[in-house]
């Protein structure tokens, strides 16, 4: 009984394994069998011509020659979308493009069929023939294939290598100057990097970065994230499952002067990798020693600030946003995100004591939160209208 307990456990294990297990499987199957074929001493070497003319035109009754696979074919790798498990590869034949997705362990079949442009045949995917490659896994680069003939029952060690090694292409990358590519990778042509939020880099522990896409779309993005376009629009996704059927973009990496988008279409079978420059702007400059005026103490945690004029109470953590000529201090409920978008914002760091004085610390940041300076100033005890005007501190980041 205990054994038939632990056999039915097996059993519902291996059934219900899923999908990405069975194609890893399958993957490891074809190591296995290009270990096999090693050892047998067969030669690994590029992909070429077969050593005889092996390809029979049945209406013409003639013997074709078999084609140079090494300049008919190539391999180019699909990247996973997220969402979906695993990648793939696609075999191209020739100038024609035609593709096929390939499976690991199933035969792609080739034959001839006559070019209605040229005289002769050109080399095709059929969907049977006596000639087929069987891709067996990836290994450094190469995608290793199987060839396999039947043709009146010659075995196929007379005429090829049992291993075929099929460079893959890396990925395209796309730039701004660049002109083809697929419908919803468009918008990412025209596309650049403004920078880092140092604000969330100093204050938050996390990288953030603005790119900007053709039609002036703001996104801030951080390595890894992944965004879906729903319509017109790319908006940040949390679940696999809403990359479904759409478009998605991914933040590969990010380097002072660019950043490396990843990009699939709505069916995962079009990707493309963009770098996107970093847009060089004039240099955000202020007249910081004029920013922050008198600063009074009103309670152990409050002061009053009185900035270009405009006075506001502020604690440790406020904010403040210039909207025109006008400082203001930011509400909880306001999206001080949103607001850094497009103004020059104060944040309030600090109020500490030193050397019996106290004082206040804070920064100064550009729109977008791009460029900052730290402003540090002494707080005074009260508010007498002749209290000489502290001396304020700038140091730019």
């Amino acid at each position: 009984m205990k054994w038939l307990f632990i056999s039915a456990i097996f059993l519902f294990t291996i059934l219900t394994g899923s999908t990405y297990f069975l194609a890893e499987k399958q993957e490891t199957m074809g190591n296995k069998i290009a270990a096999s074929l090693k050892k047998e001493g067969a030669e690994m070497p590029p992909l070429a011509p077969l050593k005889s003319s092996l390809f029979f035109h049945a209406a013409k009754k003639t013997l074709l020659s078999a084609p140079n696979f090494q300049t008919e074919l190539s391999a180019r790798y699909i990247p996973p979308k997220p969402g979906t498990l695993e990648g793939y590869f696609e075999i191209s034949i020739g100038e024609s493009g035609i593709t096929r997705r390939t499976e690991w362990g199933q035969p792609m079949y080739f034959g001839y069929e006559e070019n209605l442009h040229k005289k002769g045949y050109h080399l095709c995917f059929q969907d049977k023939s006596d000639f087929s490659l069987h891709p067996l896994c990836f290994e450094e680069g190469f995608l290793l294939l199987h060839p396999q003939l039947d043709t009146n029952g010659l075995p196929l060690g007379n005429y090829a290598p049992k291993i075929w090694r099929l460079p893959v292409k890396k990925p395209s990358i796309f730039t701004r100057s660049s002109t083809k590519t697929f419908s919803e990778a468009h918008v990412f042509l025209g596309g650049a990097y403004l920078g880092d939020d140092l604000f969330e880099e100093e204050f938050r522990g996390q990288k953030s970065s603005w790119i900007v896409l053709a039609k002036g779309d703001l996104l801030k993005v951080e390595l890894g994230n992944v965004f879906a376009r729903n319509r017109d629009l790319w908006t940040k996704v949390f679940s696999t499952d809403q990359c479904e059927n759409r478009a998605v973009f991914r933040l590969q990496s990010v380097s002072p002067s660019k950043v490396t988008c990843e990009v699939w279409d709505s069916a995962g079978e079009s990707y493309a990798r963009f770098f996107l420059p970093r847009k060089q702007e004039r240099p955000f400059s202020y007249p910081v020693g004029s920013l922050v005026g008198e600063v009074y103490l009103k309670t152990p945690r409050k002061v009053e600030v009185f900035l270009e004029g405009a006075s506001m109470i502020m604690n440790q953590g406020s904010w403040a946003v210039k909207i025109g000529d006008d400082w203001r201090k930011v509400s909880p409920d306001e999206n001080i995100d949103q607001l850094t978008q497009k103004h020059v914002t104060f944040f309030l760091h600090r109020i500490y004591k030193k050397e019996r004085k106290k004082w206040l610390s804070g920064r100064l940041y550009s729109p977008l939160r791009t460029t900052s300076f730290h402003v540090k100033t002494e707080i005074r005890y009260n508010n007498h209208k002749t209290a000489r005007k502290p001396a304020t501190k700038r140091i730019q980041r």
